[in-house]
């Protein structure tokens, strides 16, 4: 079967311009080496002015199903290109549903790639309402299906609801015996759009209740050197599954996604990414392997949020009958070089509570991604960014293994309320028998703050782990904040809460906090405020990195360095420390009645070469901060050079043996 083809014609309809519905059955039914081929469809060059309905509307259903005995279908291209519409509905609606509908018997399908390219386009609904729809559901017996690329570039499109949807459903549903669905990359480019709903819109549902070698490949994304206007958000890319229900030895593959220099202006967020039931309810030795996230050079000014990143049930049930090794591995988050106007928080990054990590059994293993965010601006009502994890993962067993990521946050430029807010809490919620946890470092680096209204950088690192039971066992990696600039701000400079505990007979290993090299003016609390609260249990074994605290210049805040600790160890808990040293910082004119060196509570605390002056007290050792030593400070035109609470007494919460040597006061 040839073309059908609308090319190059000019339409004044009351109605629909063109209007395609009931090409129905096409390959339908098909059997023993019986086989269908259709060149394409083309709808390309036409002026359409449909003042009534929609400007080009093709609806399909039940092509290439039913197909027995090595039967084939092949569909050419798509091609919906360099038309120029004036529509009251949308202004093209391209639904052709069901390809590759129940699939058997080595009978297979191809549909090549769709082009919707140099479109003038102005809807009073969708300005693009496309997407293919259940291709490659309910296959079996070695059935396959291939899809090519989805191209949608250079359009221009004004609309008063979405400027372009695009749904990918229901593909690779249902898939019994070795079958196969692969699909090409997704590019949606060069665009110029204005709408009064979502400018790009997204919306997949991918690699659903596979069997055997069932497997689902996925190309790359790319939504790249778009131009968007609109009255919610400027780009929504929403997963409602990828890889649910897999069993044996199935798998999905899902490329790369790009969200690159594009032009934003939004009235909620300039861009929103969700991800929902990914690695859900995975059996046997299945396995999804989703690639990296990279949001680049893009320049965006929103209402709401800047990029906003949403996850829940995320490698959820994974080997829930005790056997197997199935892996769920998804790539890195880049995200590097965005220009950001936000009215909420810059970058939003939200892990549903319980809900990343759930019930996770025998051998299986996930692989979270490591986040690298680096050279971004970024100016905000809110946080510049914000990330949020509790009581994930929850629930990990036998000899299953995790592997959270973690973070690079190097090169930045906040101005905001909280600059840097990372939220840590229960982490993992519980573990159990050999189940192994890794968590890699959390890395702050070179970035500039100014003008935040709460801490600029504030991490709260909590229970970590929480509960674990047996031999159960967390690997933390270092926290490591060095060459930042804070100034100008409302609250503490840098504030860390950090708090693992080990209970039962789990254990536990953290790296080092190292604050070094940074630079902070001018602050309405303190410059750097540390809670250390280590704590071991039960039976439990716990070792801790050292606290380094180095090298830096605080001027103008309030107490200069404060750590804070409280510290607790089970009769029969093993609990390791490494030092505490706060060395060769230079502090300065701390707001009365602060002072340079504050520490209430730590014991066995370093202080030296540093340089302190115009504080009220240049050192002061609070109550219950016994063994620590003070040595070769210069301290200054303080009020009060040095101030031990209560003397070096071994009464009460007053201190013991509190070394002073070699000061110059």
């Amino acid at each position: 079967m040839g073309d059908i083809a609308f090319n190059n014609n000019s339409i004044n309809a009351s109605s629909d311009g063109i209007y395609i519905d009931y090409l129905y059955y096409f390959g339908y039914s098909m059997y023993g080496n019986s086989t269908f081929t259709m060149d394409g469809m083309e709808f390309n060059g036409n002026i359409i002015n449909a003042s009534g309905g929609y400007g080009i509307y093709w609806y399909t259903e039940y092509w290439a199903s039913y197909m027995y005995g090595n039967s084939t279908f092949h569909l050419g291209g798509v091609e919906v290109n360099d038309n120029v519409i004036n529509a009251s509905n949308d202004g093209l609606y391209v639904w052709p549903y069901y390809i590759g509908y129940y699939m058997y018997d080595n009978s297979s399908a191809v549909v090549e790639s769709w082009y919707i390219v140099g479109n003038n386009i102005t809807s009073g609904s969708y300005g693009i309402d496309a997407g293919p729809y259940d291709m490659g559901e309910g296959m079996y017996d070695n059935a396959s299906v291939a899809i090519g690329d989805f191209i949608i570039s250079h359009n221009n499109i004004s609309s008063d609801s979405y400027g372009i949807g695009w749904y990918v459903y229901c593909i690779g549903y249902g898939m019994y015996g070795n079958n196969t669905v692969v699909m090409g990359n997704t590019k949606i480019e060069n665009n110029t759009i204005n709408a009064s709903d979502c400018g790009i819109c997204l919306y997949y549902g991918v690699a659903y209740d596979m069997y055997y070698n069932s497997s689902v490949s996925m190309g790359y994304t790319a939504i790249m050197n778009n131009t968007v206007n609109s009255s919610d958000d400027a780009i929504y890319v929403y997963y409602e599954w990828a890889g649910y229900d897999m069993y044996d030895n199935s798998s999905f593959f899902m490329g790369d996604t790009y969200i690159e220099n594009n032009t934003l202006v939004a009235q909620s967020d300039g861009i929103e990414y969700d991800i929902y039931y990914a690695g859900y309810y995975m059996y046997d030795n299945s396995l999804v392997l989703i690639g990296t996230t990279t949001f680049a050079n893009n320049d965006i000014n929103a209402s709401s949020y800047g990029i906003y990143m949403y996850w829940e049930y995320i490698a959820y049930g994974l080997n829930y009958d005790y056997d197997g090794a199935v892996s769920f591995i998804m790539g890195d988050v880049h995200m590097h070089g965005n220009g950001i106007v936000a009215g909420s928080d810059g970058l939003y990054i939200y892990y549903y509570y319980y809900e990343v990590g759930y019930d996770i059994y025998s051998n299986a293993s996930v692989r979270l991604p490591q986040y690298f965010i680096t050279g971004n601006t970024i100016d905000a009502g809110g946080d510049g960014m914000y990330f949020y994890s509790y009581s994930s993962p929850d629930d990990i067993y036998d000899n299953a293994t995790f592997d959270f990521g973690g973070f690079l946050i190097d090169g930045n430029t906040f101005s905001c309320s909280y600059g840097i807010y990372i939220e840590l809490e229960d982490m993992p919620e519980e573990s159990y028998d050999n189940a192994s946890l890794t968590f890699h470092d959390i890395i702050i680096t070179n970035n500039t703050l100014s003008n935040c209204t709460d801490d600029a950088i504030h991490l709260y690192l909590d229970q970590m782990p929480y509960y674990p039971e047996d031999n159960s066992n967390l690997t933390f990696g270092d926290v490591i904040i060095s060459g930042n600039t804070v100034e100008n701000g409302e609250s503490e400079g840098i504030h860390v809460e950090y708090g693992p505990e080990t209970r039962d007979t789990g254990q536990a290993s953290t790296g080092n906090i190292t604050i070094t090299g940074n630079t902070i003016t001018n602050m309405s609390e303190s410059g750097i405020y540390i809670y250390y609260y280590p704590g071991a249990l039960d039976n439990s074994s716990l070792t801790v990195g050292a606290v380094l605290v180095q090298e830096n210049i605080i001027t103008n805040c309030s107490d200069g360095v404060f750590v804070d600790s409280s510290i607790e160890k089970g009769v029969n808990a093993t609990l390791s420390l490494g030092e505490v040293s706060i060395d060769g910082n230079t502090i300065s004119n701390c707001i009365a009645p602060r002072s340079g060196i504050h520490i209430d509570g730590m014991e066995g605390t370093s202080i030296t070469d540093n340089l302190i002056f115009g504080c009220d007290t240049g050192i002061y050792i609070d109550e219950d901060s016994n063994h620590t030593v003070i040595v070769n400070n210069t301290i200054k035109n303080n009020q009060i050079g040095i101030y031990v609470y209560g003397g070096n007494m071994s009464v009460g919460y007053e201190n013991v043996d509190t070394q002073i040597h070699y000061n110059d006061i």
